[in-house]
């Protein structure tokens, strides 16, 4: 990637593919989880090549500028800006190589990221010569997590000064509060080593890391609706962590380009453990297939 960072893609190509589908998995995850498998299947028995491709700092996506990070960092992302423009810069990757329509789905953290990058993906695939017609948004975090009893007026202007996630694992000397060296203070572990990277570079605003802005709900949602293509958010009724899908509605207000749809039963982790995950890819797989104006009469159900 333009900033150094070496990441590790697999590609399943069908013959005579139709189209492509560019995958980016959830926290802690990577390319050989079992549900980039079922998509896999999925996109075979479709036509679509599917590429996935290991988040930073996640799966074999561990060396950045010729140096391999060590084991403690391995989950611990940049920022979602950095998986932003991963996402965007692979999109060009993806259409230079394939020169078929492209579909874009990501999952949890990375869902965060495409949400306030899919902009950056679209004019990305453009320049390549290429094109975007659709995106999908699987159970998305809240934006920035910020809190359900915390309104976006207040989390834009102070949540980063006095949310207790950036602090729970430094030492009481780091200040302001951020934890770029990921130092252990005491009494800490390493879950909340994890959670003192996690939660503050996904509340920091697309400047970087300094902590002065913050992204809220409506301004993420108000960058996705101007990329100007097709998307559909899917939450799992019983996902305690993804934001509402009607919560999302509310501020997908304005063009009908984007989309909410709730799969009953699905939990957070709707690809891999999710005892339904089978069902729940063939629910998304029929949106997949509309942004082609078709569906696959005979595709073959996807296997554990």
């Amino acid at each position: 990637m333009a900033d150094g960072w070496k990441l590790h893609s697999e590609t399943w190509a069908p013959p005579s593919p139709i189209a492509v589908l560019l995958f980016s998995h959830g926290w802690h995850e990577s390319t050989r989880s079992l549900g980039v498998r079922r998509l896999a299947h999925a996109c075979q028995s479709r036509g679509f090549v599917l590429v996935a491709f290991d988040t930073h700092s996640h799966g074999l996506s561990l060396e950045k500028a010729g140096v391999r990070l060590p084991e403690k960092k391995r989950g611990c992302i940049e920022s979602l800006d950095v998986c932003g423009m991963h996402l965007a810069e692979m999109a060009s990757v993806v259409v230079k190589e394939h020169r078929l329509p492209l579909v874009v789905m990501a999952h949890s953290l990375t869902a965060s990221a495409l949400v306030f990058s899919t902009r950056k993906v679209v004019e990305a695939a453009k320049a390549a010569g290429g094109n975007v017609v659709g995106a999908v948004y699987l159970a998305p975090p809240p934006p920035g997590l910020a809190p359900r009893c915390c309104p976006d007026c207040c989390f834009d202007s102070c949540l980063p000064a006095l949310c207790g996630g950036c602090v729970c694992a430094a030492p009481k000397a780091i200040t302001p509060g951020l934890n770029p060296e990921l130092v252990l203070g005491e009494n800490r572990n390493a879950t909340k080593l994890y959670a003192s990277n996690l939660i503050p570079n996904m509340c920091l605003g697309p400047h970087g890391s300094d902590g002065t802005r913050a992204r809220t709900v409506a301004a993420e949602l108000r960058e996705l609706r101007s990329a100007g293509v097709p998307g559909r958010i899917f939450t799992g009724s019983k996902d305690a962590t993804t934001v509402s899908a009607a919560r999302l509605a509310n501020f997908a207000k304005g063009p009908k380009t984007l989309t909410t749809q709730k799969i009953h039963g699905a939990i957070h982790d709707m690809l891999s453990t999710d005892p339904q995950a089978d069902a729940s890819i063939q629910q998304i797989f029929v949106y997949v297939e509309a942004r082609f104006g078709y569906r696959t009469p005979h595709a073959t159900p996807v296997r554990k």
